[in-house]
């Protein structure tokens, strides 16, 4: 069986003639004739149509620049150095 077409919300069954139950041409739908992907992608395009543009205005343009951001704090040596430090004093004494 022929999958079903969607026209303006109502199924109604694909167009099928006796050359297409036999492995021929199928007869052509008519244009007008719109599947749900076609539906849908009307719809939205229809809405992104309708969308207000991006504004790319920011409310703090200071607070956005790449240089200004907070001061990074320099890093200090933590507990997982204390092995290091270890090796090395050993290795002074000697």
């Amino acid at each position: 069986m022929a999958p079903a077409v969607v026209v303006s919300g109502t199924f109604t069954a694909a167009p099928t003639t006796a050359a297409a139950d036999n492995g021929g041409p199928v007869a052509a739908v008519s244009t007008a004739a719109r599947t749900t992907a076609e539906e849908i992608a009307a719809e939205l395009a229809a809405a992104q149509a309708n969308r207000p543009p991006a504004s790319t205005v920011t409310f703090a343009p200071d607070c956005l620049v790449p240089g200004a951001s907070l001061t990074r704090r320099r890093r200090t040596a933590g507990a997982n150095l204390a092995g290091f430090r270890d090796i090395a004093r050993s290795m002074m004494k000697s």
